[in-house]
């Protein structure tokens, strides 16, 4: 008679793993909860519990069921058949990795002339990676990359902080919306490149109901000393130009 052994995780030991990817994702949400970000303390628990419980599935489930063309025969002691099914633990670990890229691209928005929650999007991909070890049983593994993830949020990012406030100028970004008459699009352009040759990021056109041009300039002016008043008034001087307006962005930390 053919007995089907295999590797299964206890339910005890299941719940013990499920306790500590709950612990762990908290820890790392709640520092973004502090920090008032999007995906916060919920979020980030549920993500490393959904990835513990995704990796415990993808160990303890037999891939294949009881087909022999996924089993390998051998004999035990005592002379019975016995059959190990083939596993493939890495096929919904894989998902994960994947499907968490959904998640973080979420968080991932557009705040003025700059992009925000990238850190966040990280946090989440590194709790759902301290979920899989938590539920493939990596307990020292998952604790200590905890630690250091925290490490990275809590006391890197005030000296990051720290450091961009002593070398950071006040404004890096200055938005330009103007609106032009048609015909004279090459002048403030002639006029942008003269300002800010290799500084600008992205360029809106858009047409108005009147049929004039309006367009919309970001420019990195990082270490750019800016004159504002006469900014202003050599662009309103600019042939063609009906209305312009500038203003400039406070350089904001993504964490």
């Amino acid at each position: 008679m053919a007995t089907f052994v295999g590797l299964s995780v206890p339910t005890a030991e299941a719940l013990i793993r499920l306790g500590l990817a709950f612990a762990l994702g908290a820890l790392v949400g709640l520092e973004r909860e502090l920090s008032r970000h999007s995906a916060g303390l919920r979020t980030h628990i549920l993500v490393c519990l959904g990835s513990a419980v995704f990796t415990i599935l993808s160990i303890d489930s037999l891939v294949g069921g009881e087909t022999a063309a996924m089993s390998a025969p051998f004999l035990l002691d005592g002379g019975e058949m016995a059959v190990r099914l083939v596993r493939d633990p890495a096929r919904i670990a894989a998902q994960v990795v994947t499907g968490i890229g959904f998640i973080g691209g979420g968080v991932v928005l557009r705040h003025g002339a700059t992009v925000r929650g990238l850190t966040t999007a990280a946090s989440l991909w590194m709790v759902a990676s301290i979920g899989m070890l938590v539920g493939s049983g990596h307990y020292v593994l998952s604790m200590a990359s905890t630690a250091l993830a925290l490490l990275t949020l809590f006391v890197l990012g005030k000296v990051g902080k720290v450091f961009s406030n002593k070398h950071q100028l006040v404004y890096n970004r200055l938005k330009l919306t103007v609106s032009l008459e048609p015909g004279s699009l090459h002048v403030l352009q002639e006029w942008v490149d003269g300002q800010f040759r290799g500084r600008v990021l992205e360029i809106k056109t858009t047409t108005t109901a009147s049929g004039f041009l309006s367009l919309h300039y970001v420019v990195d002016v990082t270490g750019f000393e800016l004159a504002m008043p006469h900014l202003q008034e050599t662009l309103e001087s600019v042939s063609g130009v009906k209305q312009s307006g500038l203003k400039l962005y406070i350089g904001e930390d993504d964490a």
